[in-house]
């Protein structure tokens, strides 16, 4: 046991400082919500969901549950394990149910803004669905310390379900971002040879699409790895919390974050440029998707 809490102290500070990173975007991302009304799109909400369920998994990392006067497992452990397996399984539904809705805005575009609040709401409750139901049959293993907190037990059976589960979502998150990627370079061979608008739209999306690819797929090797304990060590939940971070990331700081931080930290500039007064700057009004 005193093995385990040296090699506990390894990981602790660098855990800390990653989940310190995590709040500060995740809190960042609530403020631009607050006092952005562009920012109150259902694109806006999923990131904003998304960046809280990635926040909250990993604070409860390292929050120490565990009663070292008890041997017996107590509710708060319980608690612990249960919302670490149902937040796993949401992070990666979440992210391929993101590719889908990438794949519905660019190549589907009249269909998704039609059914834009059906298609979040319905793909949302699916998500919740087959979350819970997995986190229930999972909690029912029995639940053990892992490192810093406490998990399910993996039984041959929950290796099994996860695998199918990881599978599906895997399938549906390649399927729709291979499509994208297809349908993009289509449409980038219709437009001119002159840099137009529509051009660099194509160009920021392809780039954008290639980097979910690559990042999503790994973040679903990595999870193929811990399941089969290919990946087995210490270090571990650094490995995962640094894909967490870098998911945050790529996810939260998107080109509506971008110009929404651009006018907040240059305001002032952007007022002389544009000769508009403070107040029009700090409220974001619609006036300038429209130009868009």
């Amino acid at each position: 046991m005193g093995e385990n809490e040296e090699d506990n102290k390894d990981i602790f500070i660098p855990l800390i400082i990653l989940n310190v990173i995590i709040i500060i975007i995740t809190l960042y991302l609530s403020i631009l919500f607050c006092i952005s009304k562009s920012f109150h799109t259902i694109p806006c909400y999923n990131i904003i969901i998304f960046s809280f369920i990635i926040c909250l998994d990993n604070i409860l990392r390292i929050i120490p549950f565990k009663d070292k006067n008890n041997s017996d497992t107590n509710p708060f452990e319980y608690m612990q394990a249960f919302l670490l397996i149902l937040f796993d399984k949401l992070i990666l539904a979440i992210l391929s149910m993101q590719s889908l809705i990438y794949y519905l805005g660019i190549a589907k575009t009249k269909f998704y803004f039609d059914n834009e609040k059906k298609i979040f709401i319905i793909t949302l409750v699916i998500n919740l669905i087959l979350s819970l139901t997995l986190t229930s049959i999972y909690i029912t293993f029995g639940i053990k310390p892992f490192q810093l907190y406490y998990y399910c037990d993996d039984p041959p059976t929950k290796i099994i379900l996860d695998t199918i589960f990881n599978s599906i979502y895997a399938l549906i998150n390649n399927i729709c971002l291979i499509c994208t990627l297809f349908y993009i370079s289509k449409k980038r061979k219709e437009t001119t040879n002159t840099v137009t608008k529509e051009e660099l739209n194509l160009k920021h999306h392809f780039i954008r699409t290639l980097a979910m690819f690559f990042l999503n797929n790994f973040t679903f090797i990595e999870s193929f790895l811990f399941i089969y304990d290919i990946l087995d060590s210490k270090y571990n939940e650094l490995i995962y919390l640094s894909t967490c971070l870098l998911i945050s990331i790529f996810n939260s700081f998107n080109r509506t974050v971008f110009e929404l931080t651009s006018k907040i930290f240059c305001k002032k500039k952007v007022e002389k440029q544009n000769n508009l007064p403070l107040k029009t700057i700090k409220t974001y009004d619609d006036e300038e998707d429209e130009e868009d």
